[in-house]
């Protein structure tokens, strides 16, 4: 329950980062194989099950808790480190082993994404604060018309009620 929020944050920053930009992860493959479905698939259900958690109230983001994004981060290096270790380096797990860009030199790849996927997670924070700004500006316009409105009708009946 505690490490929900990281978990929501990360599905959906490094799943939007993947269909964005999905480099070197489909490895050449035929655009309508099995596997490039089944990854299509995959990214997609983890972001749509992010969403939903965040659309529905399920977990409410706070800053002070940005932290384990950042930590959760560094755990999936670690661990793609040791799959990529275990069943070879060519895997290239969390884009670790080579660059899927260009213009990085490989050996700078680790640092490279986690700070990507920590500034993806940042933008997802900023996101959420931003929508939750509209809706409550919104809520609070909404209220005020209701209010005068009332006021209106109220003033309304009290001079019909005069005469």
């Amino acid at each position: 329950k505690k490490i929900k929020p990281a978990i929501v944050v990360l599905s959906i920053a490094s799943s939007l980062m993947w269909m964005c930009y999905p480099g070197s992860a489909l490895g050449g493959q035929p655009p309508f194989c099995y596997l490039i479905f089944q990854t299509f698939m995959y990214h997609g259900f983890l972001y749509t099950w992010g969403f939903l958690n965040m659309a529905f109230g399920r977990i409410k983001l706070e800053w002070r808790t940005f932290w384990q994004e950042f930590v959760g981060v560094l755990m999936i290096l670690v661990w793609a480190d040791l799959g990529n270790t275990i069943y070879g380096r060519e895997q290239n797990w969390f884009f670790i082993e080579s660059s899927i860009f260009p213009f990085l030199p490989d050996k700078i790849m680790p640092l490279a994404v986690v700070f990507s996927v920590t500034g993806s997670a940042f933008l997802v924070h900023c996101i959420y604060y931003i929508v939750k700004a509209v809706i409550n500006k919104s809520k609070k316009v909404q209220s005020a018309e209701c209010k005068v409105q009332s006021y209106g009708r109220f003033s309304l009946r009290a001079k019909i009620h005069n005469y």
